[in-house]
């Protein structure tokens, strides 16, 4: 009988995680409609489909990495950052180029104006790092977040012993927490001066699903903290309860918990232990729903809908009338439109442009 374990290792696709992708970028869709005053406050919370997104990578980037070291001997950087390079940059300069092209035919618009002042921070990801964006490019801070990550953890993966790089890996984590509880707000306030804004997206808990990502990665590489953690993960009824504490969660926290602090902090826990629970056992009732068809291919498309979903609201906007249509007319159409949209467009782009691109890496991934 093969253990839980000889499964997890042997697995090279890993159950559920699309879905969980879907789930996430439904939550996006949401939090960036036109929501409505009226609403309870839990369905503002959509903007936690991206710490689901960050805990994924972390956990699948260093994944990768660990098992192509123990199948080669060494990771190959040179092969991964062009891997991630093919994946992620096509799209994004993409757009970034047709926004200049379109923002050069006038330049005297105010949201040109914006765009060219931040075009470098764009160009090498450092958005989460500013106070404005040019229009639709608010979104982009959690690209440069993981685009930094795949940046530097690969580097310390390589170079770094296994004690020190679990002490950076801790000290990193301290850090972001600290900074999502509010405790470093003197330094940050002499570092922005009278800029200081606790709504910048790097002074928010924006690396701690990665890190927490990470942590995961490794726990279940090792066969000793697999055994160790397995028993009380591996109930097939384990994922269904966590789900519903992340929920629980999601609609009792308190308003701030957008500013990060002990409940977003708890979210990110479950997320984790979420996580964990569908990769140690992949036979569960939530792995039947999020398996389905349509969550699967939504979740394969993530990454393009978030992309494109900020134009495609924009465009949206222009045909759905609020006088028209009251409130939540308003917030209906553009909630459904826009969606469909942003889906359009990531399944265009997705199949036309970024396929053929995409066979490349599936080439690399093939080069021993």
């Amino acid at each position: 009988m093969v253990s839980l374990y000889q499964s997890f290792r042997e697995n090279r696709y890993f159950s559920g995680l699309d879905g969980l992708r879907c789930i996430a970028i439904l939550g996006v869709l949401f939090h960036h409609s036109p929501l409505l005053d009226s609403f309870p406050s839990f369905l503002y919370r959509g903007y936690l489909g991206v710490d689901i997104f960050f805990t994924l990578s972390g956990f699948l980037i260093v994944t990768l990495l660990l098992r192509e070291k123990e199948r080669k001997g060494r990771i190959s950087l040179k092969k991964f950052y062009v891997r991630k390079a093919l994946r992620i940059l096509p799209v994004y300069y993409g757009i970034l180029l047709l926004l200049v092209g379109l923002y050069s035919l006038r330049p005297d618009d105010p949201d040109a104006v914006v765009l060219f002042q931040r075009l470098p921070t764009y160009l090498i990801f450092l958005s989460n790092w500013m106070t404005t964006d040019a229009p639709n490019l608010s979104v982009i801070w959690a690209l440069s977040s993981e685009v930094q990550f795949y940046l530097v953890w690969p580097l310390i993966e390589v170079f770094v012993k296994p004690p020190f790089k679990f002490a950076i890996l801790g000290l990193f984590t301290m850090l972001n927490i600290a900074t999502s509880f509010g405790f470093l707000d003197p330094f940050w306030t002499q570092v922005y001066g009278a800029g200081f804004d606790r709504s910048l997206e790097i002074l928010q808990t924006t690396f701690t699903p990665i890190c927490f990502g990470i942590f995961l990665a490794h726990l279940l590489h090792a066969r000793k903290t697999f055994d160790a953690i397995a028993p009380f993960l591996a109930n097939r009824l384990t994922s269904t309860v966590l789900f519903s504490l992340m929920a629980v969660f999601v609609i009792f926290s308190p308003n701030s918990i957008s500013w990060g602090g002990p409940f977003r902090l708890m979210v990110h826990i479950v997320i984790f232990l979420l996580l964990a629970s569908l990769l140690i056992r992949e036979d569960t009732p939530v792995h039947r729903v999020l398996n389905q068809k349509i969550f699967v291919q939504l979740g394969l498309l993530s990454y393009g809908i978030y992309l494109y979903h900020m134009f495609a609201y924009h465009i949206v906007r222009f045909f759905v009338s609020k006088p028209a249509l009251g409130d939540f007319g308003y917030f209906l159409g553009t909630l459904v439109l826009g969606s469909l949209l942003s889906i359009l467009l990531a399944a265009i782009s997705f199949h036309v442009y970024e396929k053929p691109i995409l066979s490349f890496k599936k080439k690399l991934s093939q080069v021993s």
